[in-house]
C-alpha cells in the first residue's frame, strides 16, 4: 500500500482539515502519517493514522491564538496584527506582510534537516503539504520528493498568474474596498515580499540542491502533480494556473462530536420557548478576539430576527458581554474542548432576543 505523510503547520484551522484528509486517505487504503507539532498529536489519533512530530514554524495556534503558549516575539507579532485589524483590512494585510518572513520562513535549514531525517525513517511514496508551509515546500523541492499541495480556504494562496500577489485579495467587498493609494501601498509591500522570498528560495536551492531546477517565484511554488482545494469549485474563483490536477474536496470537517448534556438541555429549552432558529457565529481564532465585531454581528441578528438565539464562539474568554440590556438574557460557559462546534474556541455564549428559561 502507498505511504503518505501529510505535513501540517501548527495552526488548528489548517491542522484540522489536513488531519481529516489524512483520515480519508487511510480509508482509501493508504498508510498515512500526520506530521505536525507535538501539541497536535491528538488529531492523528482521531484520524486513525500514525503521528510524526515535526515543527515547521515557530509560531502556533492550538485552537485560540491568544491563549496558545509561544515565545514573546511570536506573541508580540500576534498582538500587533490584532491591533492592526481594528484599523481596517489594508492595515491588517500590511501587518501580515511585515511579519511574513518571521512567520513563514524562520528556519528553512532546520525544516530541511527534519524532513530529510523523517524521509529516511518513513520512506513515504507521497507527501501532502499546506501551501502556506513554504519551508516544507522548498525542502521537498530541494530533496526531489513527490508531493501534492493542499490549499486551505483562501483562493489566492495558489497564485493565478504573474500579476497576482500573495497577500493581495483578488476581489474586495464594496464595504472594504481600499482607495487606490492604499491599494498601491499593499501591492508594493506584497511585491517586495515576493521578490525577497524568491531571492531567498533561489539562494537556498543553490546551496542545498545545486543540481535541482531553480524553484522560481517563491509564492508560486506548488506541486506540479496535484493541488487539493479545501472548498467546492465555485464559479467565481480565479482561474488557477495550468499544469497540476485540481481536486476540489469541499469542506474538510471532522465528524461532529455530540453535545454534552448541558448544551443539549440549553438548546432544547431555547427551542421549546419558541426560538426555533439557532445561529452559530464562529468567525475564526483571530476575529474571536475582536469582541466589537462579534457584538456587531450578534446585535444585527437579534434586531433583525427576533425569533433567533445566537451561539457565539468567543475565543479565550467572554469579554464585554452582554451587548446591551435590551439584547436579552446571556449565558456563558467554558466549552468542554477547544474543538467545540467551531473548532476555534474555548468559550461559547448564547444570546436570546426574548426571555428564555434559565439554564
Amino acid at each position: 500500500m502507498p505511504r503518505v505523510v501529510v505535513v501540517s503547520p501548527p495552526f488548528m484551522s489548517h491542522a484540522r482539515p489536513l488531519s481529516v484528509l489524512a483520515g480519508a486517505l487511510r480509508l482509501r487504503g493508504a498508510d498515512v502519517y500526520f506530521a505536525c507539532a507535538p501539541a497536535f498529536e491528538h488529531l492523528a489519533r482521531e484520524a486513525g493514522v500514525g503521528f510524526e512530530p515535526l515543527s515547521v514554524t515557530r509560531n502556533a495556534n492550538t485552537g485560540v491564538a491568544e491563549a496558545t503558549e509561544q515565545d514573546a516575539q511570536e506573541a508580540a507579532r500576534l498582538a500587533e496584527f490584532l491591533d492592526a485589524t481594528r484599523k481596517g483590512a489594508v492595515s491588517a494585510l500590511l501587518a501580515q506582510a511585515r511579519h511574513r518572513r518571521a512567520d513563514m520562513l524562520a528556519d528553512p535549514d532546520g525544516v530541511l534537516d527534519a524532513l530529510r531525517s523523517a524521509d529516511r525513517r518513513l520512506r513515504p511514496d507521497w507527501y501532502v503539504v499546506d501551501q502556506l508551509s513554504y519551508p516544507v515546500t522548498l525542502a521537498l523541492h530541494c530533496l526531489g520528493l513527490p508531493y501534492a499541495t493542499f490549499c486551505p480556504g483562501h483562493p489566492s494562496y495558489v497564485l493565478s498568474g504573474p500579476d497576482a500577489y500573495f497577500g493581495v485579495p483578488y476581489a474586495w467587498p464594496d464595504a472594504l474596498r481600499p482607495d487606490p493609494d492604499r491599494l498601491g501601498q499593499l501591492r508594493a509591500a506584497a511585491r517586495d515580499n515576493d521578490e525577497a522570498f524568491t531571492t531567498l528560495f533561489a539562494s537556498f536551492s543553490r546551496r542545498h540542491a545545486p543540481a535541482r531546477p531553480a524553484p522560481g517565484r517563491a509564492f508560486a511554488l506548488s506541486s506540479p502533480h496535484a493541488v487539493v482545494y479545501a472548498y467546492p469549485e465555485f464559479a467565481w474563483l480565479p482561474t488557477p494556473p495550468p499544469g497540476p490536477a485540481r481536486l476540489f474536496a469541499g469542506h474538510m470537517a471532522a465528524a461532529p462530536e455530540p453535545l454534552d448534556t448541558e448544551w443539549d438541555a440549553r438548546l432544547r429549552k431555547l427551542r421549546a420557548s419558541g426560538e426555533e432558529r439557532v445561529v452559530l457565529v464562529a468567525l475564526g481564532t483571530f476575529l474571536s478576539a475582536r469582541d466589537d465585531v462579534l457584538r456587531a454581528v450578534v446585535t444585527g441578528l437579534l434586531r433583525g430576527r427576533p425569533d433567533v438565539s445566537v451561539v457565539v464562539a468567543a475565543g479565550s474568554g467572554p469579554r464585554r458581554w452582554p451587548i446591551s440590556p435590551a439584547s436579552g438574557p446571556w449565558w456563558c460557559r467554558r466549552c468542554p474542548s477547544a474543538r467545540c462546534w467551531s473548532g476555534w474556541t474555548r468559550w461559547c455564549i448564547t444570546a436570546a432576543a426574548t426571555p428564555s428559561p434559565s439554564a
